[in-house]
Formats: structure tokens, C-alpha cells, sequence
């Protein structure tokens, strides 16, 4: 009897089917009822190993080709297109690479069907503002959706949901104005307040940064007895009101005219910040005129 063998060929990317006859050049008639081999199962088509004659149906090939590629012969996973289904197998889950994760429209992660999903089923949804996610589907779970960390599927009134792993960007961080992340691993940058929150399994922890620093010149005009001079004001890009100044001289000030040590007391420098910048004031508290001598002023705004 002659046999149809199948072949399966990766060539750059793409799958070539071949059916050839192994012995003669002719194509066989169609064989009597009885004589055509059992289908090959599922189980089988997948392994891979088996060398029992089988016949081969297309939902059986395709099978086989997805066990391979998950098993990591070939697959290259940044190929993977945005929206892609997944790929099912009998012993390994699927797989979704999605565009967004609420919303419920094609490419969110909520709009994939239960009946589709199966716990341990993983998903990376890479948002158009350079955030990319990665979560685990949990059929047990029933925690309230809060995203980015719960995500409910959207024809699932009972349990089941998609948890947070790992969150992550290339150029960015995930805004938080609106959020603050809670579990482990988790980072958001707040753009309206320039502030980096990091999740630490229980809560949230806001690191500090530079918001602006500079340098800033004190004025040397004579300054009268409980007076003031003009206000010195820089920019600072950033700084709120609500912000704190930290500053010192950029020099030993001990010896310079109006900030020496004196039994008659000395200049007294105040400073604030306002919207976009920093000021500072240098008060007379004496009992004469002073004249100072020049100051320079290091400066910077953390939050």
C-alpha cells in the first residue's frame, strides 16, 4: 500500500505543508472503506513522537504545529502580532498579545471570552503610550476590578479575572495620576506632580526626585536698618508653591560683610517658592545700614 506522509517545514517564518507518495509517481485512488488509518490524536499530534501510520485532518496538523512552536522551536515572540488570539494546545495554555486593557473592544484584554481562558493562561497588552503589561488569568479569582491590577473579563459576571505580574516601559513609566499602585514590582510616574510611586506589596512609597536646583546671586545694594533689598527671583521650571527650597552658600560666608558673626546681630535670608520658581530675600534686622558683601546661593527643589 502506498502511504501519505506529511511534512511540516519552517522556512523564515513560514509553514510549508508538502504531501508526497513514498514509493511511485501516480496519486493513489481513493481507498475502500476500512483501509484508511485512525486519525491521529490530539495528544499524539502533539508529542511529536509517535511512528504508528496515522491520518492527519487540518485541526490535527494545526495542533501539531502549535505544540512546536510553544515547546520553542521556533516561535520568535516579538513577531507576535497586537489582537493575536493565542494558540491552544492540550497540555500548555494560551497566549493574547493585546492593545489595551479595559474597554471591551477588540485588542483589550477584557473583551476575551471566558470560555476561552483557563487559569494560567498569560497576556501582554502593549498600550499606545509605551506601557506594557503582563498578566496571569486566575479562573478562582473574584477581587474587584481595579485597573491595572484586576482586570475583569466583560462577559464574566463570576469569578475569574486577570492579575497583574509585571508592569513595564521602554521609554515610560505608566502614569498614576489617577492610580497608585499596591502590589509589588509596580511603578507609576505622575506627571502632573513630577512623582515616582513604586508599589512594596503593602502599599505605596513615593521616592523622591530633583524637581529643579540652580544657583542664584544675592543682591549687594545697600540694604537700610529693618528693611529689606529687591527680592532675587530664578527659575525654576517645575516648583509649586507647595514645594520646600533647600539652600546654602556656595562658599564660607563667615568673614563676608553682613553675614560675619556680630554682637550687632547680622542679614537674615528668607526664601520661598512660587509657581516655576524660587525667591530669595535678605532682611536687615540691625540697627544700621548694611552694605553686603556678594553671596552666591546654591539651590534645589526635591518632592
Amino acid at each position: 500500500m502506498k502511504k501519505i506522509v506529511v511534512s511540516i517545514c519552517l522556512l523564515t517564518g513560514c509553514l510549508v505543508f508538502a504531501a508526497y507518495l513514498n514509493a511511485g509517481s501516480s496519486v493513489p485512488a481513493a481507498p475502500s472503506s476500512g483501509s484508511v488509518p485512525a486519525t491521529v490524536s490530539q495528544a499524539d499530534a502533539e508529542a511529536g513522537t509517535s511512528t504508528t501510520v496515522k491520518s492527519w485532518t487540518a485541526q490535527r496538523v494545526a495542533q501539531a504545529i502549535a505544540a512546536y512552536l510553544l515547546g520553542g522551536h521556533a516561535a520568535v515572540f516579538e513577531s507576535i502580532a497586537v489582537g493575536t488570539t493565542g494558540l491552544t494546545t492540550a497540555s500548555g495554555p494560551k497566549h493574547y498579545v493585546m492593545s489595551a486593557l479595559t474597554g471591551g473592544a477588540a485588542g483589550a484584554l477584557d473583551s476575551i471570552p471566558v470560555a476561552a481562558l483557563a487559569t494560567g493562561v498569560f497576556a501582554i497588552t502593549a498600550k499606545t503610550d509605551g506601557a506594557w503589561y503582563i498578566h496571569i488569568y486566575d479562573s478562582t479569582s473574584a477581587a474587584a476590578e481595579s485597573s491595572p491590577d484586576v482586570i475583569a473579563p466583560d462577559d464574566n459576571a463570576g469569578n475569574g479575572r486577570w492579575l497583574l505580574r509585571q508592569t513595564f516601559s521602554s521609554l515610560t513609566l505608566p502614569n498614576g495620576t489617577d492610580a497608585a499602585p499596591t502590589t509589588a514590582a509596580q511603578a507609576y510616574y505622575n506627571t502632573t506632580n513630577k512623582a515616582l510611586t513604586i508599589g512594596d506589596g503593602t502599599g505605596a512609597i513615593t521616592q523622591t526626585q530633583t524637581i529643579a536646583k540652580g544657583t542664584s546671586a544675592l543682591n549687594t545694594a545697600e540694604i537700610a536698618s529693618g528693611n529689606h533689598a529687591t527680592v532675587v527671583t530664578t527659575s525654576a521650571p517645575g516648583v509649586l508653591s507647595t514645594d520646600v527650597i533647600n539652600c546654602n552658600p556656595n562658599a564660607d560666608v563667615h568673614g563676608v560683610t553682613g553675614y560675619a558673626p556680630s554682637a550687632n546681630g547680622m542679614l537674615t535670608i528668607l526664601y520661598y517658592p512660587t509657581a516655576d520658581n524660587v525667591n530669595f530675600l535678605v532682611v536687615n534686622n540691625t540697627a544700621g545700614a548694611i552694605t553686603p558683601g556678594a553671596v552666591t546661593l546654591n539651590w534645589q527643589v526635591l518632592r
